[in-house]
């Protein structure tokens, strides 16, 4: 069967009838992507079907994949994980809730580092309290030496410090680590895993 070149008006020939009907939004998908158009929201005028993801989801498993990549090809002794689970609470009846950062690095050299991922711009401002909480708990529970809040944004690290029981400074940071999106997609991944290195310490 020939190639044929998609166009505007191959869709609007398209016909739908009460058998074709629920091939609807299946096709607003299609004219989608194969005329590289985007949902206006603005006007209204095309009805097309909104494409909405888990960003945060999706940063995640990029980051996740980059430093996978980087590291085995820059030979890093480093184990890279995600979604490790650890038990964290135990109920006299029911299930046991666990806690699951989103990536560990684990290295004999460079140790245990626990990164979180957060689609989020902070735009110079500190995280939320709970993001913090949950860094501290990642110290505690993976004995790790560094911990970090990783996301999109200016080219940063900043570094704070948990404050013990009495109020006094502790040995515990937790970092924020941003990277700015890079157009072409490899040198993107090797930046992440290169400012990441970077922030670890590695020489």
């Amino acid at each position: 069967m020939p190639d044929t070149k998609v166009t505007e008006a191959t869709f609007q020939k398209l016909v739908l009838n009460r058998k074709t009907n629920h091939y609807q939004k299946v096709m607003e998908m299609a004219r989608l992507l194969l005329l590289n158009y985007h949902p206006d929201i603005s006007k209204g005028g095309n009805h097309v079907l909104a494409l909405m993801f888990d960003m945060n989801l999706l940063w995640e498993q990029f980051v996740l994949t980059s430093l996978r990549k980087e590291f085995r090809l820059q030979n890093i002794p480093a184990q890279v994980r995600g979604q490790v689970s650890k038990h964290f609470w135990k109920p006299t009846e029911g299930n046991r809730a666990t806690i699951r950062p989103d990536i560990v690095i684990e290295s004999e050299i460079y140790g245990c580092t626990v990164l979180d991922t957060k689609w989020k711009n902070l735009g110079g401002i500190n995280p939320s309290v709970g993001d913090l909480r949950q860094m501290y708990v990642y110290h505690q529970y993976y004995g790790a030496e560094k911990v970090a809040i990783v996301y999109p944004g200016a080219n940063s690290t900043r570094n704070g410090v948990y404050m013990d029981f009495h109020g006094e400074i502790s040995n515990q940071t937790c970092s924020l680590v941003g990277i700015h999106p890079e157009k072409d997609m490899k040198e993107w991944q090797k930046k992440i895993a290169d400012d990441i290195l970077k922030w670890i310490g590695k020489p």
